[in-house]
């Protein structure tokens, strides 16, 4: 019977310290929580123009680009303030000049042609850099537009027995011009500005025509030498 006590006394101690070595290390409710993880850095990509792009100007004119950025985790404010992350502008680098900016586009003008790589960076507000540095760069360029050449046109006028058929025409310098006379008299187209003969087909007999170059802009209202009252008016505009 001894025994048995014994052992019940034993258990019972045993038991007891399992359940006091359990309590001992339950971790305490008012433990500090971990800091929170600092915020990420923003990203940069350029939207515009894409890489090697060529921006094509009219011959003598400068040209200009336009600049789109896109971002993530970045609060745009201008220039000046504490140093923040998640907080900036750009600093936007073209042909060796530098402008700061807090807007997503910008455009980049008085560009001469020729090769060109813009880059962008994001600054803290105090305009210093990011660790590690956040900066993209993209290379395009301005070309000239070749002049465009002027195919010289061809235009025929039907001399009919007492009018021009069309009456009127509108041509350009280094056009043709066919006088077809297509009556049965004799008929020409002649024309003079201030005395001064600018073209003259002669007297053409049914079926005959005469082809003139305009080589040069002017107005006029040509007759028929053969009869006075029949006109016609012709313009003849740059081809440039």
């Amino acid at each position: 019977m001894k025994s048995l006590i014994l052992l019940l006394v034993l258990a019972s101690v045993t038991m007891t310290g399992c359940i006091i070595w359990e309590e001992e290390v339950e971790v305490p409710q008012n433990e500090t929580p971990p800091p929170p993880p600092p915020p990420p850095n923003p990203t940069l990509m350029i939207s515009s123009p894409g890489e090697g792009e060529v921006v094509m100007v009219p011959a003598g004119e400068p040209g200009e680009i336009t600049l789109v950025m896109s971002t993530q985790n970045l609060r745009l404010k201008p220039p000046g303030g504490k140093k923040q992350v998640g907080e900036g502008h750009f600093k936007i680098t073209v042909a060796g000049q530098s402008e700061t900016v807090a807007s997503k586009m910008y455009v980049v003008s008085g560009l001469a042609p020729g090769e060109y790589t813009a880059e962008v960076e994001i600054l803290h507000n105090d305009g210093s850099s990011y660790v590690p540095r956040i900066r993209k760069t993209v290379s395009f360029s301005i070309q000239e537009e070749e002049p465009e050449v002027y195919e010289p046109q061809e235009h025929t006028v039907a001399i009919k027995d007492f009018e021009y058929d069309p009456e009127e025409i509108t041509v350009k310098v280094s056009d043709k011009v066919t006088w077809v006379n297509e009556g049965s008299f004799p008929r020409s187209a002649t024309c003079f500005i201030g005395g001064t003969q600018v073209f003259d087909t002669g007297v053409l007999g049914a079926g005959a025509s005469k082809t003139i170059t305009m080589e040069k802009a002017f107005e006029c209202e040509y007759y028929a030498t053969t009869h006075r009252a029949m006109t016609g008016k012709i313009t003849v505009e740059p081809s440039e």
